[in-house]
């Protein structure tokens, strides 16, 4: 049975706290939660009920810690770093709280006081892939599970070793035994579709799967179903949004009775429940 260990102000503040990003790592429970002085700070909660602000910058200053996620014996965050004689700025970056230590180390992916805004974490594979903003554009990026390096995952076009210029990838999602994620691809003319199997260093270009269905424009990832993802994309004539299921081989349009095919209705995320 759970032990309660009370209600706590977290912190005590004079407005609300909104403690968010709840993880339990290393035998604590940690969050972000906002102080009297109006920023986002680092919170760790022992199970005896002693609560401690974590410092992330050495100074003090606000870090702004949020959207965390533990891989291997570390936990990884994402937070600001202002400029702390003798080293400059990092922006906003991805921080790693060491679990043998206890120590900070800022993953500077986009080096400098410019922010790369890591975002979309996404495990797999015992790796985590994300997106962020590398002085080479937007790219896809893989947080490697056994040596925490971090590596900028080359997206090529079909039939070519070249990477993408600025290929702003998104809708990283998991469904069976792969990741697909979305890019604006100059071979197929628009939106196309890559898959990154569990075995692969490359992903594969798929390509506009909703090829055939021309009266459908602009699809993006909506969710999973199983292990097939749920396709969303914009009627041209209509302007409804239409949904369809893929299934690593082939795109089948979803019929469904109670909304009549009006799928309007079905905008917002999809999860298996």
């Amino acid at each position: 049975m759970p032990t309660v260990i009370g209600i706590r102000d977290v912190p005590a503040v004079s407005s609300a706290s909104s403690p968010t990003d709840l993880i339990e790592f290393d035998g604590g429970l940690y969050f972000t939660a906002f102080t009297d002085a109006g920023t986002k700070e680092l919170h760790r909660l022992e199970s005896d009920g002693t609560l401690s602000t974590v410092q992330v910058n050495p100074d003090g200053s606000p870090s702004g810690a949020g959207d965390f996620f533990v891989l291997g014996d570390d936990l990884y965050f994402v937070a600001s770093r202002p400029a702390i004689a003798p080293d400059p700025a990092t922006g906003t970056e991805l921080f790693r709280l060491n679990g043998e230590d206890g120590t900070f180390d800022v993953i500077d992916i986009n080096p400098g006081a410019t922010s790369s805004g890591p975002k979309d974490f996404v495990e797999f594979n015992g790796d985590v892939y994300f997106l962020a903003d590398t002085p080479d554009g937007d790219n896809l990026l893989k947080l490697d599970g056994d040596t925490g390096l971090v590596t900028v995952v080359d997206i090529g076009p079909p039939l070519s070793a070249d990477p993408l210029p600025d290929p702003d990838p998104d809708d990283l999602t998991v469904a069976g035994d792969s990741l697909y994620f979305a890019v604006d691809h100059p071979t197929a003319g628009g939106d196309g579709l890559y898959q990154l199997d569990a075995d692969g260093a490359v992903p594969i270009f798929i390509g506009d799967v909703l090829e055939a269905e021309t009266d459908y424009e602009n699809f993006s990832i909506a969710g999973t179903f199983g292990d097939q993802l749920i396709l969303e994309a914009r009627h041209e004539t209509t302007g409804e949004d239409g949904l369809f299921t893929y299934d690593g081989a082939s795109v089948a349009f979803i019929q469904d009775e109670l909304f009549a095919n009006n799928f309007a209705s079905f905008e917002g995320d999809f999860a298996v429940v």
